[in-house]
């Protein structure tokens, strides 16, 4: 495919089309790997910028998975479904009558690696305010949760709002901003010592649930993300659940 050039459209967007269309007619099948970024770059004679853009729409729409270090593959067969709201976790136990304790591990702005730069869309040289937090029921740890917010959007969130609210409540209720996008991305994960020690993982039970959220929103006329990744106990599927608003 040659770019239209004179076209208003983004080139990023003309490449999404373009290979969202090759995937969707059955020119591939679940799993096939698509060409690394610098091939695509030599085929569409873009930037890796624009590539990345593309890529991130297909990763969005669960066209691709992309797996550091091994490259980007053709999604296999997800089940998707909408979500009845844009609630967080934390919101639906405390819907059910369940009462979390929440520890802050972590609150202080970062530059991000480059695997959270991609979910944010910036840059890795934008700040990010980075949030730990650990909640627990009845006196054990439930889950873990590391969540990265643009920092010229946020610029500070306090301590005592992440321990006694949910970040879906902090960013509508504290900062006034509506979510229009959610995806969450559920699968397996090994735990490293870290979530070890902290979730009280057994060593018959190695396992983790690990939950992906991305959060979309609209600021000053631009589509700007919220990423936040949860480490459960336990599972051995993979599932993506994802809602949008009519206004995204």
């Amino acid at each position: 495919m040659e770019l239209d050039r004179k076209n208003k459209i983004p080139y990023y967007y003309q490449i999404y089309c373009d290979l969202s269309s090759f995937i969707k007619n059955g020119k591939t099948k679940g799993g096939d790997k698509l060409p690394s970024e610098k091939e695509l770059c030599q085929k569409y004679n873009v930037s890796r910028t624009t590539i990345r853009q593309a890529l991130r729409e297909l990763e969005f729409n669960g066209l691709i998975n992309r797996e550091r270090g091994k490259g980007t593959f053709i999604g296999k067969t997800i089940e998707s479904r909408f979500l009845q709201s844009f609630s967080s976790i934390v919101d639906e136990l405390h819907n059910k009558g369940v009462t979390t304790k929440t520890k802050i591990i972590n609150n202080s702005v970062i530059f991000p690696t480059n695997r959270i730069a991609d979910n944010l869309g910036i840059s890795t040289r934008k700040k990010v305010i980075f949030i730990k937090r650990l909640v627990c029921v009845e006196g054990n740890p439930l889950y873990l949760t590391n969540a990265y917010y643009p920092h010229d959007v946020f610029k500070k969130i306090d301590s005592k709002l992440v321990r006694d609210k949910s970040f879906t409540r902090i960013i509508k209720e504290d900062f006034g901003i509506e979510v229009l996008f959610v995806k969450r991305i559920l699968e397996p994960n090994v735990p490293n010592k870290e979530l070890i020690n902290l979730l009280n993982i057994n060593e018959d039970n190695k396992v983790t649930l690990y939950i992906q959220t991305i959060f979309g929103f609209k600021y000053k006329n631009s589509k700007r993300f919220i990423y936040g990744e949860e480490f459960f106990k336990k599972t051995n599927e993979k599932f993506i659940f994802e809602q949008i608003s009519d206004d995204w």
